[in-house]
């Protein structure tokens, strides 16, 4: 729509509506609706959006609905807005094999539409479980892969990946999960009992990831994105599918693991886990809140060093920059995001020659900070490079800040 007056001309679009940027916890699911597909990512609001923009549920035709309920469980765990990206309809749906809802799935989280949304922080596929029918697990290796790629491409992206639905071919699918970007992803298992039912009051079987990517929302917005997302009971769950006392080696201490979902007398049905699928046991991103701790930290430091790459590489901007990421990582460290009694403990910075960059690098444009957070233990520090371009090497630029 363009509104016209004297001299100047005004034009209005439709735009996904705006997220703040204090979200850390935005997912986006991926899957079948009933209305599509505009393979575009579609903002939802609440569940009575979802039905208006993207249609219900299909009670005739088997698992095609599994992404609607999916997202209703997502908002029934306290989900706040997020974002459904539409695959295709349940009629195309009906006509597709395996391999094309393989296809269309990986197309679909390596799509730009994801991939450069800078609101988006989980990934979430319910439909994953369509390929069940299969007996093979490599097609579900290579849609943890694709989504864990996807998360290679876009800092700050994490993968909630749902798992086969029995114990044999969930842990074959664990015995080779060598993939690259495992620390960007953890997998949750087994499937669980909902209280919702169809037509025939049959309880309806969700795959866990979208509630999942409710509780680690409320847990970043109840108590902090460094706490881990475990030990919360989810809402409309009557039982997981399958007792975790039969999910032998699913859950490895030393290895690449598999988070359980356990019903405990009482206390009602909760995730129990919070393992990356990276299987180095001596890696610290092994945990799902560390992982997104060091990502969030990562995204709001290069925030706070935007201003830099106006400014000319030199003693002042560098204090200034110091100045201002010492700020915002005191306040995350006295709100208990960093280990330590003391601000030494908790976190250091470099920004300069020599301490985070050589005479070569200033010349050639390049801002660089080094930053060392107590993410684990005091003073038990993992160091996270920023790297911010100045166009011009000696003045004022104007290119874009480069995270790395």
């Amino acid at each position: 729509m363009n509104m016209l007056h004297p001299g100047v001309e005004f034009a209005e679009s439709m735009a996904l509506p705006p997220i703040s940027e204090d979200e850390t916890a935005v997912p986006v699911f991926v899957g079948y609706t009933e209305n599509g597909s505009m393979k575009k990512l579609i903002f939802i609001e609440s569940m009575s959006e979802f039905v208006n923009l993207l249609g219900g549920a299909d009670h005739s035709a088997g698992n095609s609905s599994v992404l609607y309920y999916a997202v209703q469980h997502y908002f029934d765990n306290g989900g706040h807005p997020c974002f459904v990206y539409s695959v295709d309809t349940y009629k195309a749906l009906a006509t597709c094999d395996s391999a094309t809802i393989l296809a269309e799935l990986c197309a679909a989280v390596l799509s730009p539409s994801i991939t450069q949304e800078p609101a988006v922080s989980l990934l979430s596929v319910p439909d994953i479980v369509l390929l069940d029918a299969d007996a093979s697990t490599e097609n579900w290796l290579l849609v943890w892969q694709a989504m864990l790629s996807a998360c290679v491409s876009k800092t700050g992206l994490f993968s909630l990946l749902d798992s086969p639905v029995s114990v044999a071919a969930a842990k074959s699918c664990l015995d080779v999960v060598d993939l690259v970007g495992s620390e960007n992803g953890a997998a949750y298992w087994p499937r669980l009992v909902s209280d919702y039912t169809l037509e025939n009051s049959r309880q309806i079987v969700l795959p866990p990831s979208a509630a999942v990517a409710a509780i680690i929302q409320r847990t970043d917005r109840e108590r902090g994105v460094w706490k881990a997302p475990a030990n919360v009971a989810l809402a409309h769950v009557i039982q997981p599918a399958i007792s975790h006392l039969q999910a032998d080696g699913l859950f490895n201490h030393g290895a690449a693991s598999i988070n359980l979902i356990r019903s405990f007398p009482g206390r009602g049905v909760r995730v129990w886990g919070c393992r990356t699928l990276t299987p180095a046991p001596s890696s610290h991103r092994r945990y799902v809140q560390v992982r997104r701790l060091l990502s969030y930290i990562e995204a709001r430091l290069a925030r706070v060093g935007r201003f830099s790459v106006f400014e000319p590489n030199n003693e002042i901007t560098w204090l200034k920059l110091k100045s201002r990421a010492r700020d915002w990582l005191r306040k995350l460290w006295l709100s208990g995001g960093l280990f330590g009694v003391v601000e030494s403990e908790a976190f250091e910075l470099f920004v300069g020659l020599d301490e985070s960059m050589t005479a070569e690098d200033i010349k050639a444009g390049r801002l660089i900070m080094k930053v060392r957070v107590a993410a684990l233990y005091p003073a038990e520090f993992i160091e996270i490079h920023l790297h911010f371009e100045l166009q011009e090497r000696h003045g004022a630029g104007n290119s874009q800040g480069i995270l790395i």
